[in-house]
């Protein structure tokens, strides 16, 4: 299912998705997160670009392992591999810290959460941060295993 799209290999082309809206989605997010005045829609838009995020980075998963199969599991691109395996766990993490920011700043008014929001900010702060960092060693070793040579 996640080999080829239109008999392409999926995973060179689902790679940018996951290349970019990491970056996008970590940038959005901490401007809410840091710029409470921006109001919930844009938590809410953060919060969806995290999510889209998290699918965008199942999928480069998914066909780069079945791209990895395709190859015979190439020794250059271990690390590649390695690293790619963990960034869904950055990704979820990242995910839910968005989306309970947005939670928390749909709800804050109801009832008393202000420690609650400086809490679910700092950790979206440091999602975001972390995953961006992930994103891009994992952007570098992919690149690094195809066009190093060159």
């Amino acid at each position: 299912m996640f080999d080829t799209f239109f008999g392409l290999p999926l995973h060179p082309l689902a790679v940018h998705a996951a290349a970019v809206l990491p970056l996008l989605a970590a940038a959005w997010s901490a401007a809410t997160a840091l710029l409470p005045r921006l109001g919930r829609r844009a938590c809410a838009a953060g919060a969806v670009l995290a999510v889209a995020t998290l699918a965008s980075v199942f999928v480069a998963d998914r066909s780069g392992r079945e791209f990895a199969t395709r190859l015979g599991n190439p020794s250059a691109a271990a690390d590649h591999i390695a690293l790619g395996k963990l960034t869904i766990w950055y990704a979820l993490a990242f995910a839910v810290c968005a989306v309970g920011l947005w939670a928390v700043r749909v709800y804050e008014d109801r009832i008393s959460l202000r420690g609650g929001v400086v809490v679910v900010r700092a950790l979206t702060l440091l999602a975001a941060a972390a995953l961006v960092v992930h994103a891009v060693r994992v952007g570098h070793s992919g690149a690094t295993a195809v066009w190093g040579s060159v």
